[in-house]
């Protein structure tokens, strides 16, 4: 994703729209009592839109996209069975009800008035602890989510140094958010939820409208419809039948796996084991990617070059020609480094890298379809069509069927 000055600006109105609610609400914080309970002044309206953002988060979203992705509509289904017993216990007043009565200001005041000191702390422990698991997974999936739908580098150097922009981003949100707790109480808290809520309540309208609009209801059910079996199938006459998922996704990596594995056996495991090579390939891959992103008037992120585009520009088969040579200069300093180490059985692996290296047409074909090399040497697996396969009696549309899925279910 390539942000543009547009984005820039929302992105931009939001932080100040932020700072501006801490700076109002901080002035209505007026004791410590007010800090946990916003003075006591929020209505109907703001208590309803907060506590639902409450439980909002991009974790959240990911895993209902994932869920939708691997299992339809029938896990929503199932889902949504709940929803009458939230209601009902919601009109019912349980627990809030008596938790207001007695002005607790925390869950741990309210369980100690009502049972003990001692069952107190024993909350207070198992809340630190699931906190602690929280806080060491949540963050990170958001940052994860957040540098990959941005586009931003994976690494980026300061000083001469090689930083993780996914725990930089992690690092800036939790600030932020401990920041806005801090500025001003349950108050700012409460204040930056509600405008999150209302925000987020139009935006999702308005994307359910353009769905509606350009894919459509009819369209979204028939391919439900025709993924209820996603398998690969043999025919009786023993020919096999491949959905258009596999011939776009999975087809083209594995003839790449067994083109490279025929021509040089082992080479994947070579790059796993010695990443220096798969790094230089990635320059060249970059540096090509990235003038073909200035001729197109594209972004970078997620942009895919196939061996079709190197064979017609000239530019980019320059660009992607340099990451090879350099890749190759890589395996051959990196199999003297091996040399130089009287680790036994280090001679064969030294003769693999210097092979490679001076296999200038393997180098190539893992440039050209970097992708699929990356995605081979990363994942050590081959054939993936184990594990897109769904199991047998599944079902995307029916919640009876729900029951033969794996994870996300």
């Amino acid at each position: 994703m390539n942000l543009g000055p547009i984005d820039w600006t929302i992105i931009g109105a939001f932080g100040l729209l932020l700072l501006g609610i801490v700076i109002v609400t901080n002035r209505l914080t007026k004791s410590v009592a007010g800090f946990l309970s916003s003075e006591r002044c929020a209505g109907r309206y703001l208590l309803t839109v907060a506590s639902s953002m409450a439980f909002c988060s991009a974790i959240g979203v990911v895993g209902g996209f994932e869920g939708g992705y691997r299992n339809g509509i029938s896990g929503m289904w199932w889902g949504m069975l709940m929803m009458p017993v939230g209601t009902a216990l919601a009109l019912s007043g349980w627990v809030t009800y008596r938790y207001r009565q007695t002005r607790s200001l925390t869950m741990a005041q309210f369980l100690e008035k009502r049972y003990s000191r001692k069952f107190r702390i024993f909350a207070g422990f198992v809340a630190f602890i699931s906190g602690i698991l929280n806080c060491a997974v949540f963050p990170l999936v958001t940052a994860h989510f957040l540098v990959y739908f941005l586009g931003l580098p994976e690494q980026f150097s300061l000083a001469g140094i090689e930083f993780s922009t996914h725990f930089w981003t992690m690092a800036v949100m939790v600030t932020l958010g401990v920041t806005l707790a801090l500025a001003g109480g349950q108050i700012t808290i409460m204040v930056t939820d509600f405008f999150q809520g209302t925000i987020g309540t139009a935006a999702l309208t308005g994307m359910v409208i353009l769905v509606l609009a350009t894919v459509g209801w009819s369209d979204l059910l028939k391919t439900l419809k025709a993924s209820e079996d996603i398998r690969v199938l043999q025919t009786e006459a023993g020919d096999m039948t491949y959905p258009q998922w596999y011939l776009a996704k999975v087809a083209p990596v594995r003839e790449h796996h067994a083109a490279l594995e025929a021509a040089r056996p082992g080479v994947f495991e070579l790059i796993r084991d010695h990443p220096v090579v798969l790094d230089e390939l990635a320059k060249g891959v970059e540096a090509a990617r990235k003038i073909a992103a200035q001729q197109r008037g594209t972004g970078v992120a997620r942009l895919e070059l196939a061996p079709e585009d190197y064979a017609r520009d000239s530019a980019l088969s320059e660009a992607l020609a340099v990451g090879v040579s350099a890749a190759a200069k890589a395996a051959e300093a990196r199999a003297q480094e091996v040399l130089d180490d009287d680790t036994p059985d280090n001679d064969a692996d030294a003769e693999a890298l210097s092979a490679l290296a001076g296999d200038g047409a393997s180098l190539r074909a893992a440039a050209e379809r970097f992708d699929a090399t990356r995605l081979l040497v990363n994942q050590n697996y081959p054939d993936m069509v184990e594990v897109l396969d769904r199991a047998e009696g599944a079902s995307l549309m029916n919640p009876s069927k729900l029951g033969n899925e794996g994870a996300f279910s």
